[in-house]
């Protein structure tokens, strides 16, 4: 799944990052590549994993930057099936 990551809190290591579908994901720290950290507006490609807390949204897992391939896989995925595309990064970019 390929997301943007439209919030991040450096200091306390968590963020949100927002599909296509408008759906936000929580983002922890632990769960981002090794020696990474997101930026705002970044294009991040993540699988769902179990909520952090019981009752919670699902939370993105196995996260990392997200290579100009799987964006483009992922828009032209979204484009036959009638979905919005993600937004155009604002700063950032693909890392």
């Amino acid at each position: 799944m390929i997301a943007v990551c439209n919030f991040w809190n450096n200091a306390r290591g968590f963020g949100f990052v927002t599909d296509s579908t408008g759906t936000q994901h929580f983002l922890h720290i632990k769960n981002f590549e090794r020696g990474k950290t997101p930026v705002l507006s970044a294009y991040i490609s993540f699988v769902l994993g179990p909520p952090l807390n019981p009752g919670r949204a699902l939370q993105a897992v196995n996260a990392k930057f997200a290579t100009a391939e799987e964006i483009k896989q992922s828009q032209a995925e979204k484009n036959q099936t009638g979905m919005h595309t993600l937004a155009a990064p604002q700063a950032g970019g693909v890392q």
